[in-house]
């Protein structure tokens, strides 16, 4: 499974691709911007989880998980990485 892909069907550089139930070893796979349970969608259940993440610019993240919703890399949830997934929401 890709979870990113470049036009022609190919993991972007950087990027590995995983069979279905393949589990990476020792190497970080990227997720999709706001999409914190995992499922490449970004939606309610992903954004039940802000409270809990949203931290402002003085904090760390929260959990790992919380890493999907910082937007702009800086390590932190705060207002800012809020737009961004504001953008990226969808609803089914």
């Amino acid at each position: 499974m890709i979870l990113s892909a470049n036009l022609d069907g190919t993991a972007p550089q950087g990027l590995v691709a995983l069979e279905r139930g393949a589990q990476p070893s020792g190497v970080a796979v990227a997720r999709r911007s706001g999409d914190v349970e995992g499922d490449n969608d970004v939606d309610l259940d992903d954004f039940s989880a802000f409270p809990a993440c949203m931290g402002g610019p003085a904090a760390a993240l929260a959990s790992a998980s919380c890493g999907a919703l910082d937007f702009d890399g800086q390590g932190h949830v705060d207002l800012a990485d809020f737009v961004g997934f504001q953008v990226t929401f969808s609803t089914p």
